[in-house]
């Protein structure tokens, strides 16, 4: 094996992700299906096999999406024969992997009752988990009402960034819906949330 996707010890892998075994020869399809298991917690999981045109990589995609939060093992017991080979076949291999978690808010920045907070910079809405971001935006609503704002998710850090024009020493509210939803349709909320909190003044300037 020189290659598995998701990545041995991956973490927030898609519920739907397939999983890619790549070899380093072309391998017997019967052998190499006859070896493969996906094992979850409550066992084997059911799916079907694809393979490259090379014979190289074997797919596995499972037959109804993965469960939030846990960890897989993709197994091979040994026998996994290479196109031709009489040998006794490949050793037992083993790579581990934990689906994304379930839908939630962590934490809000600037956290509810700051004070002092720059107006220059940027609310902070970090998740447990990848969100869809077209569903954000309607969730979220700011008052007093400001122009202007700039938005910015990170895929890495699961964060939506957001850009206020906001003005110096002015209590501002946060309302925050349960509209916020995961790729697979979850609320990161169950009921809504209000962030407040006040600006202070321009930094001087020379």
């Amino acid at each position: 094996i020189v290659g598995t996707e998701p990545a041995s010890d991956a973490l927030h892998v898609p519920l739907t992700a397939p999983i890619t075994t790549t070899f380093n020869q072309p391998m017997d399809q019967a052998s190499t299906e006859a070896a493969f298991a996906l094992v979850g917690p409550e066992g084997a999981v059911p799916g079907a096999f694809t393979w490259s045109g090379d014979g190289r990589s074997l797919g596995f995609t499972p037959a109804a999406p993965l469960a939030l939060g846990t960890t897989y093992a993709a197994t091979f017991a040994a026998g996994a024969r290479a196109v031709g080979a009489s040998g006794p076949g490949m050793p037992a291999a083993t790579s581990s992997f934990t689906t994304v978690l379930p839908a939630r808010l962590a934490a809000v920045e600037p956290a509810d009752g700051s004070v002092d907070v720059e107006p220059y910079g940027s609310i902070r809405l970090i998740f447990d988990s990848p969100m869809d971001v077209a569903t954000l935006d309607a969730a979220i609503a700011i008052s007093p009402q400001v122009n202007g704002v700039y938005t910015y998710w990170s895929e890495a850090e699961r964060t939506y960034w957001l850009s206020y024009e906001l003005l110096p020493g002015t209590t501002y509210t946060l309302a925050l819906d349960t509209g916020m939803l995961d790729p697979y349709g979850a609320p990161a909320l169950n009921e809504p949330q209000t962030v407040t909190f006040s600006t202070g003044d321009y930094p001087p300037q020379a």
